[in-house]
C-alpha cells in the first residue's frame, strides 16, 4: 500500500555554458540526434516504476519521467544482438567491463533519456560462473576498482535508468536480477559477541579486495531500480595500512563541488556477506568497513535519495557491514536489520518512514559504532526532518555493548532539526544514545525540535542511561507531547544530559508524558506492539496541547500519528508502507502525548502555508 506526500521540491540547477567556436556548438547540439539515432528500442509501457520526485506517491511509466530509448540484456544474451527488445538482448550491460561489440556501441552513443533493462532471476558474476561481468582494468592492485562502472549523466528532463521490467523474467515469476562476487552465503550458527571467530569464514573464495560492484562516480540524473547484491567476502581493509581498499556493493560520489545534482537508488536488497576473521584488525577497526551504499562526503543542495530498499544481515554476520555512508540526504521508506557497522552521514536532510532493528556494535574494535550519525546536515540552506522512523532491539540481541549513538543530530547554524512522530524501544545505547551536536557544525542559533515521540529506554546493568546526551549541543532544543517510558525518573533532566538549553530552562519537561517501564507495560505499552496504546484512556490519551498551528514548519506528517515506519517482507525482500494504519490528529481539543493517536479524530484542515515552507 502506497500513501501520497507533498512534493519533496528538489531543486535543478540548469544552465547553458557559452563555447568559443561554432564548430563547438555543432558538435554539442548534433551529439544528441546521433545519440537518439543509434539510441535503443522502446522501453515497457505500463506504470511499475518509482516517481523520483514523489516517492510514495503512485507508480509512473518511464516514459513520464522522461526514459524514452531502452537497451535489455539478460544471462541467454548476445552482445552481437541489436539489444534493443527483450526478445534480442545483450549479455552485458553497457557500462560492464566484457561489453563488447553491439554492446559497446550501444555504450559509446549512450545519453541522457536512456535505460538500461535486465532480465528478471538471471544472476551476473564477477569471479565464477556465466555471464561474467568482467573486473576492472588493473584490479586487484589498482585503486578504486568500479566494476559495473557508470559514466553517463542524465538531465533533470530526462534522466539515465538502469533496472528492470518485471513482466520480462526467467523462471516461473520476476525476482530481482542478482549482482554476486560469487562467495558462499555464510550464516554463523551461533554467532556470540564474546567469540568474534565464530562469526567469521577461514577464507574468501574469491576476496572483494578493492573493488565496488557497482560505481556512478560523477554522473547526477540517475536512476538504479530493483537489482539484488549479494556474495561479498573481504579479508582485508586496510591495503597496506592505508585504510583505502574499497569494497562496496554501491559507490556513487557527485564527482567534486556543491550543487544539486539527484541521484536515485530504489528496490535494491542487499544481503550474504561475510569475512575472515578480525582477530589481526588493527585497534581502530580497520577490516571493517564495507557498506551497501557508500556516497560523496560533502554537503549539498540535494543528493542521494533512497527508497524501498533492504539491507538484511540474518543470513550474514550482523556485527558487520553498514547499510550506508556519506550521503543520506532523502532516507525514507528502507529497512535496514541485522547489521553491525557504522553510519556516519554528510547531507543529512530527510529520514522518515524507516524501519531499523536488530543493529549491533561491531565486534573488531571498532571505535565506536552509530546507527545514524548525521555528522553535519546539509549545509546551510535547508532545516531537516527526521519523523515515522520505527527503531528497535539496538543492540540488545547478543548483550553485547551499547552503541555509541543511535541519533546524532547536527542542525546548521540558523536552521532547524525537526524529530518526530519516531518510535523507539529495546534501545541500548549510553549517555550519547541520541546525541545532538558536532563540533563547530551547530551554533547559538541552531534549533532542534522534539515533537510526539515514543521512546523507551531500556535499563543496562542497573542504569538508565538519558535518552539524549546534549552538553555538546549550543543551540535550543524543544521537547514537547512526548511519551517518555523511563525508569530514570520525570522530569527534563531525566532525559537530557544538559537541560539549560532544554524548553527555556524548564526542568519540568511538563508538555510530556512520563511513565515506568513496568507502569507503561500494565497499560498495553509493549515491546510487542511497539508500544503503541492498546485503548482510548490510557495515560497518552490527550493528555497534551493541540499543536496544529505549527504543522507549516514540521510538515504534513505532523498532522497525522507515526507510520511505525515500514513492514519488511521477507518472501520477496521487500517493503510495504506505511507499516500501521496513520491515524489523523484532531483540529482542535488537546493531542495525544507520543508518536500515537489512540482513538478516531476528525480530518485535521492543513495549514494555508503548509506546501511553501516544507521542504522534506
Amino acid at each position: 500500500m502506497r500513501k501520497t506526500v507533498l512534493f519533496r521540491g528538489i531543486q535543478v540547477l540548469r544552465g547553458v555554458r557559452m563555447k568559443k567556436t561554432y564548430l563547438f556548438m555543432l558538435v554539442l547540439l548534433f551529439a544528441p540526434l546521433a545519440a537518439r539515432a543509434a539510441g535503443g528500442g522502446a522501453c515497457p509501457s505500463d506504470a511499475q516504476y518509482v516517481n523520483p520526485t514523489n516517492p510514495t506517491g503512485p507508480l509512473v511509466t518511464l516514459s513520464s519521467i522522461g526514459i524514452t530509448s531502452c537497451f535489455y540484456f539478460a544471462d541467454s544474451g548476445l552482445d552481437t544482438n541489436a539489444g534493443t527488445t527483450e526478445a534480442a538482448p545483450f549479455l552485458h550491460a553497457p557500462f560492464m567491463p566484457n561489453c563488447a561489440s553491439s554492446c559497446a556501441a550501444a555504450q559509446a552513443a549512450f545519453g541522457p533519456g536512456e535505460g538500461i533493462i535486465a532480465r528478471g532471476g538471471d544472476t551476473w558474476h564477477y569471479f565464477s560462473g556465466t555471464p561474467l561481468i568482467g573486473l576492472p582494468s588493473g584490479w586487484p592492485t589498482g585503486k578504486n576498482g568500479y566494476a559495473w562502472h557508470m559514466t553517463v549523466s542524465g538531465t533533470s528532463a530526462n534522466p539515465v535508468y538502469i533496472g528492470v521490467d518485471k513482466n520480462w523474467f526467467s523462471g516461473s515469476a520476476w525476482t530481482r536480477p542478482v549482482i554476486t562476487t560469487d562467495n558462499p552465503i555464510f550464516t554463523p550458527s551461533a554467532p556470540a559477541f564474546s567469540n568474534p571467530a565464530s562469526t567469521s569464514v577461514s577464507r574468501c573464495a574469491f576476496p572483494q579486495g578493492n573493488l565496488d560492484d557497482f560505481a556512478v562516480t560523477g554522473p547526477t540524473f540517475w536512476i538504479f531500480d530493483n537489482f539484488e547484491f549479494t556474495g561479498m567476502c573481504w579479508n582485508d581493509r586496510t591495503d597496506g595500512g592505508t585504510g583505502s581498499n574499497e569494497h562496496n556493493m554501491i559507490k556513487q560520489f557527485q564527482g567534486g563541488g556543491t550543487g544539486s545534482s539527484p541521484r536515485y537508488i530504489f528496490n535494491t536488497y542487499t544481503h550474504g556477506w561475510s569475512h575472515t576473521s578480525f582477530a589481526d584488525c588493527a585497534s581502530s577497526g580497520a577490516c571493517n568497513g564495507p557498506s551497501a551504499f557508500l556516497g560523496s562526503t560533502q554537503a549539498i543542495d540535494s543528493g542521494l535519495v533512497l527508497a524501498f530498499n533492504v539491507v538484511d544481515g540474518s543470513d550474514s554476520d550482523d556485527f558487520s557491514f553498514s547499510f550506508g555512508f556519506g550521503d543520506g540526504y532523502d532516507v525514507e521508506e528502507n529497512v535496514f536489520r541485522h547489521l553491525g557497522g557504522t553510519q556516519i552521514f554528510d547531507n543529512c536532510h530527510s529520514v522518515h518512514d524507516n524501519l531499523f532493528e536488530y543493529i549491533n556494535n561491531g565486534n573488531d574494535n571498532m571505535t565506536h559504532g552509530d546507527m545514524f550519525f548525521c555528522e553535519s546536515d546539509v549545509q546551510p540552506t535547508q532545516n531537516n526532518f527526521f519523523y515515522n522512523n520505527l527503531v528497535r532491539y539496538i543492540a540488545t540481541e547478543y548483550n553485547q555493548d551499547a552503541l555509541s549513538a543511535v541519533w546524532w543530530l547536527t542542525p546548521s547554524p540558523g536552521k532547524a532539526d525537526y524529530f518526530y512522530n519516531n518510535v523507539g524501544h529495546d534501545v541500548n545505547c549510553d549517555g550519547d544514545c541520541n546525541n545532538m551536536g558536532q563540533s563547530g557544525q551547530s551554533n547559538s542559533s541552531s534549533q532542534i525540535l522534539i515533537y510526539n515521540n515514543t521512546w523507551q529506554s531500556v535499563p543496562v546493568n542497573g542504569q538508565n542511561f538519558k535518552i539524549f546526551g546534549n552538553t555538546s549541543f549550543p543551540g535550543a532544543i524543544t521537547s514537547q507531547n512526548n511519551h517518555w517510558i523511563t525508569n530514570g525518573g520525570t522530569g527534563c533532566g531525566n532525559i537530557f544530559t544538559g537541560t539549560a538549553n532544554v524548553n527555556g530552562g524548564n526542568t519540568a519537561c511538563s508538555g510530556d508524558v512520563f511513565q515506568t517501564i513496568a507502569a507503561a507495560n500494565a497499560q498495553g505499552y509493549t515491546s510487542a506492539n511497539d508500544y503503541a496504546p492498546t485503548a482510548a484512556s490510557t495515560a497518552t490519551a490527550g493528555k497534551v496541547e493541540n499543536e496544529t498551528g505549527i504543522a507549516g514548519t514540521f510538515g504534513l506528517a505532523f498532522l497525522q500519528s507515526t507510520s511505525n515506519g515500514c513492514a519488511y517482507n521477507p518472501a520477496g525482500h521487500t517493503v510495504t508502507c506505511p507499516a500501521i494504519t496513520v491515524s489523523n490528529r484532531p483540529s482542535i481539543g488537546n493531542w495525544d502525548a507520543g508518536a500515537y493517536v489512540s482513538g478516531s479524530s476528525d480530518q485535521p484542515p492543513a495549514p494555508a502555508n503548509l506546501a511553501a515552507t516544507v521542504n522534506n
